[in-house]
């Protein structure tokens, strides 16, 4: 600005008309000088700091003071845009680290979305059960794996769990097979169940059969003994992940179904209890897991019973599925074969070997 000032001074008193033009020339670049200066100025400071978020959307830029950065305990999201950083850690394994296009990923990350102007975008994410997840921008992933697990196994009347999760399932896996839930009652020849809720009365839900998993709702899930020790995986392909999804509901006339992908501290909701047979008044929930709130404050009830449909649905169910593999012969890898040959092979529970 002295410059300024003092240039528009000095060709005020002495310059002549075409001075007047040179004086005009050299404001504009001058102008222009400045403008330059500052754009670089803020491109510094951009890729001198990063951007990390909590869990409650919280933001917090950060100075870049190394090209190692290792992200605190409560941080779920990091933007890493232009910002150097060469290697990376995180002690929250569904850390999601954001980079620009063009940017090499920091060695030491897994989950990475690339922003490339106001997309962004994920070629592999892996999600982990029982750990926070939060994203703070929306995305599409080619391929993202939740791995699922499941701490109880369905007897016909025990064994529910609830789940949600941030995108649209593709398919299951158990292991490296495909495997899939009963989408109605007249199949017989599935893995496990799947069911959303659809109504409830004072002190009982109701589900019924879902054709599909969608991104951010709530659902009941059965696993049957069979599976247990399998590695069992939720995957999408082509999906996208929406920012703030971290918390979703399927409202009732009561109640409403509300799933998380965080841990709350939520009170007087209503979990599933060990047995996974009913739903009981509790505080807090866990990542990627529902519970029922009611909506009116004066609701009394310390229980809330699953529909006896559903019970006794899933009962036939596993006596059919019981029925249907009771004879069925198995590798010692747990692979069904249909026509055994010589070997050692396992039937109803037993060792049998073929000669």
């Amino acid at each position: 600005m002295l410059i300024y000032f003092v240039l528009r001074s000095v060709v005020a008193i002495f310059a002549p008309r075409n001075m007047i033009k040179t004086y005009q020339r050299m404001k504009r670049t001058i102008v222009l000088l400045v403008s330059v200066m500052m754009v670089n100025i803020m491109t510094v400071i951009a890729q001198t700091s990063i951007v990390t978020y909590q869990s409650d959307g919280t933001q917090t830029v950060a100075k870049v003071t190394s090209e190692f950065y290792d992200a605190p305990d409560d941080i779920l999201a990091v933007d890493i845009t232009g910002a150097g950083i060469k290697a990376a850690t995180s002690a929250e394994p569904n850390c999601l680290f954001i980079i620009g296009e063009g940017d090499e990923a920091p060695i030491g990350v897994g989950n990475t979305i690339v922003k490339s102007g106001s997309s962004y975008t994920a070629t592999q994410i892996d999600l982990t059960d029982g750990s926070d997840f939060y994203s703070p921008v929306d995305f599409t992933a080619s391929n993202i794996e939740f791995t699922y697990y499941n701490d109880r196994w369905s007897d016909g009347t025990n064994g529910w769990n609830t789940i949600m999760l941030p995108f649209d399932v593709s398919f299951v896996k158990a292991d490296d097979e495909v495997i899939d839930w009963f989408h109605n009652s007249t199949q017989t020849d599935k893995q496990f169940w799947v069911k959303q809720f659809v109504s409830d009365e004072a002190g009982v839900v109701n589900f019924d059969f879902a054709d599909e998993m969608k991104a951010n709702t709530p659902y009941l899930i059965a696993l049957p003994n069979d599976l247990s020790g399998k590695t069992i995986k939720f995957i999408g392909q082509e999906v996208t992940v929406h920012k703030n999804g971290n918390i979703s509901s399927v409202t009732g006339s009561n109640y409403c179904f509300v799933g998380t992908t965080m841990t709350t501290d939520k009170e007087d909701i209503y979990r599933l209890n060990n047995d996974g047979s009913e739903f009981v008044l509790d505080d807090g929930s866990t990542p990627f897991r529902a519970y029922f709130k009611a909506i009116m404050s004066d609701q009394s009830e310390s229980i809330l019973s699953i529909g006896e449909d559903v019970a006794t649905a899933l009962s036939e169910e596993l006596r059919v599925k019981s029925e249907k593999f009771a004879d069925a012969w198995y590798d010692l890898q747990g692979r069904r074969i249909e026509h055994p040959t010589k070997g050692v092979y396992i039937q109803n529970g037993r060792l049998f070997i073929k000669k």
